[in-house]
């Protein structure tokens, strides 16, 4: 009994011994699954960066096709006008050649007239012409100087009556301002006629005999959110300033006009 207990211990030992060994085994070979693993792993993001390649060099390939094709069809239009136009040179070279012996021959045909018998015999009469030529574009030249003096000597009456009428039009609009009555009527008869109205109204201000002046209102209306400007006409009496201080206080005049605009 003792000897199969002691044959028992022998074989537990030995079973412990071949269990330590199997397990040693089991973690060498799942070292060496894991690095089995971690190489398939790795074999295959080489293959999925293999294929993205492969795919990229396939689509810079097609493009590559594409671009050769397209600098094919380029380059035979470009041969194809090469040709034209290789073609219209020539042409035209031809036409040069034939216009070249065409001139060659006129010379030719010129230089026989100038030196044939009647052309020599015929130089008075051309003379002649040419004297009768020149007197007749003089006469013509004189014609129409004259013409262009008369011209400006009938329109003489009509232009100095425009300056004196422009002359005396600012006297006259101010002894008919100093006349509030008279110069109502007249401004509501002249009113009716705007184109007449403004020349005559633009003359007065810039004589200084009238003024624009901007009077700023506010609307007494509640729906009305914005400030109304309107104008009015004052008599000013500037004639004791001279030209250039009356155009200086009218431009002074319509800046602050302009400002008040901006302002309101």
């Amino acid at each position: 009994m003792r000897e199969d207990l002691v044959k028992a211990e022998a074989d537990k030992a030995q079973l412990q011994t071949h269990s330590l060994s199997l397990e040693s085994e089991w973690q060498a070979a799942k070292a060496r699954i894991e690095e089995l693993a971690a190489e398939l792993a790795s074999a295959q993001e080489t293959q999925r960066r293999q294929s993205e390649a492969l795919q990229a060099m396939r689509e810079d390939l097609v493009k590559a096709e594409a671009d050769k094709a397209q600098l094919q069809a380029h380059s035979q239009s470009l041969e194809s006008e090469w040709q034209a136009a290789k073609a219209k040179v020539e042409e035209l070279n031809n036409h040069a050649r034939h216009w070249f012996t065409v001139a060659t021959e006129r010379e030719k045909q010129l230089a026989a007239v100038y030196a044939s018998k009647s052309w020599k015999l015929t130089a008075p009469l051309r003379l002649g012409y040419q004297l009768i030529l020149g007197s007749f574009n003089q006469t013509v030249l004189a014609a129409r100087s004259a013409l262009s003096a008369l011209r400006r000597l009938l329109s003489l009456p009509f232009r100095l009556l425009g300056r004196l009428l422009l002359w005396l039009l600012p006297f006259l609009m101010r002894q008919v301002l100093h006349r509030p009555l008279l110069a109502k009527r007249l401004n509501r008869k002249i009113m009716r006629l705007p184109w007449l109205y403004r020349p005559l109204r633009a003359l007065a201000i810039r004589r200084g005999l009238m003024t624009v002046q901007a009077q700023p209102l506010s609307s007494g209306a509640s729906d009305n959110k914005c400030d109304q400007i309107h104008t009015t006409e004052s008599m000013t009496d500037l004639s004791q300033l001279s030209p250039r201080a009356r155009q200086i206080y009218l431009d002074l005049k319509t800046a602050v006009e302009r400002h008040h605009r901006v302002a309101n």
